[in-house]
């Protein structure tokens, strides 16, 4: 019964879900085009109210430092 529960929670919760980032194309997002997505989420949302943002924000952090120019990871040793 509780396994029951526990799946039916679990497929309601991701079903109400929305994705941040949309990809309209075959070919995966770059790191700038994820980047622009969530400022234009940013426009629109007050942060204040929205959950998990920071976890975006840690890991934006850490692409700028793998990722050239154009977002696209960068070759280092």
């Amino acid at each position: 019964m509780r396994i029951l529960f526990i799946l039916l929670c679990s497929i309601s919760l991701n079903s109400f879900a929305q994705p941040l980032f949309r990809n309209t194309t075959k070919k995966a997002l770059t790191f700038k085009e994820i980047q622009l997505q969530f400022h234009d989420f940013k426009k629109n949302n007050d942060l204040k109210t929205k959950k998990h943002w920071k976890h975006f924000k840690r890991y934006e952090m850490e692409m700028q430092r793998m990722t050239n120019a154009k977002g696209e990871p960068d070759g280092f040793s």
